[in-house]
């Protein structure tokens, strides 16, 4: 498949904290650089254009209230509002309008081949919601669609592991500002569980209109951010 009138891919990674992510997304990183490709990371992306506090302020005001992105703005507050309202989920949720917003910035920019973006849509989305059940499943598709198709030229990335191996990962890190983190053992695999819910969701959504690509961690980094360098060859060409 090739891309449409020479846009930016984005390459998206989701999964489960502790999962892997950031490690496959690095080993990435080398290969592009060694072939040669120009790529924007997260920091790249997130804070494009800002260089200080009030052009942080103005961006996710430009954000929140862009028309462009309204029909996405006015979804994700609808899912917003199907939790307890708190500061992380308002947060979150501000962090995935701002995200959109600064997508769509950099690929009218044209700043670059491709951005590799370690949390994305998905994670984002899925950090509002958390552990909580989704009890509207058809709004969290229709979000996902929307966000989907509004971005355009995206592989999202589907990292796996098993939950023991997460787990393992989670207490070695032991990071307790992170919300799974300070959470007990019941508590923990329960959570996962529920959010690994949310992921299938949109998982499901987002394989009606886009390219994806299922990683399993437990494998090598390298080979698996080769099977990633495959995917988006074989898109670009």
């Amino acid at each position: 498949m090739g891309t449409r009138n020479n846009t930016c891919i984005l390459i998206e990674f989701n999964g489960l904290p502790g999962c892997g992510k950031t490690t496959i997304v690095n080993e990435l990183e080398n290969l592009m650089e060694k072939e040669g490709v120009h790529f924007l990371n997260l920091k790249d992306v997130y804070f494009y254009k800002e260089k200080h506090r009030i052009s942080k302020i103005i961006t996710v005001t430009f954000a929140a209230f862009s028309r462009k992105q309204r029909t996405q703005n006015i979804k994700i507050m609808k899912y917003l509002f199907l939790f307890d309202v708190s500061k992380e989920r308002v947060l979150y949720a501000l962090r995935l309008i701002k995200l959109l917003y600064q997508v769509r910035r950099v690929k009218d920019k044209g700043c670059g081949e491709v951005m590799i973006l370690e949390e994305g849509i998905l994670q984002y989305t899925a950090s509002i919601s958390h552990v909580d059940t989704i009890n509207n499943q058809n709004l969290l598709s229709s979000l996902i669609e929307s966000m989907i198709g509004y971005v355009d030229s995206i592989i999202c990335v589907n990292c796996n592991l098993d939950y023991s191996d997460i787990v393992k990962r989670i207490r070695q890190r032991n990071d307790l500002q992170r919300r799974f983190d300070s959470m007990d053992d019941d508590q923990l695999i329960e959570g996962l569980v529920q959010n690994m819910k949310c992921f299938n969701i949109m998982r499901r959504s987002y394989q009606k209109i886009g390219e994806s690509i299922d990683i399993d961690t437990i494998g090598s980094p390298i080979e698996n951010s080769r099977k990633i360098q495959e995917k988006y060859k074989s898109y670009t060409d």
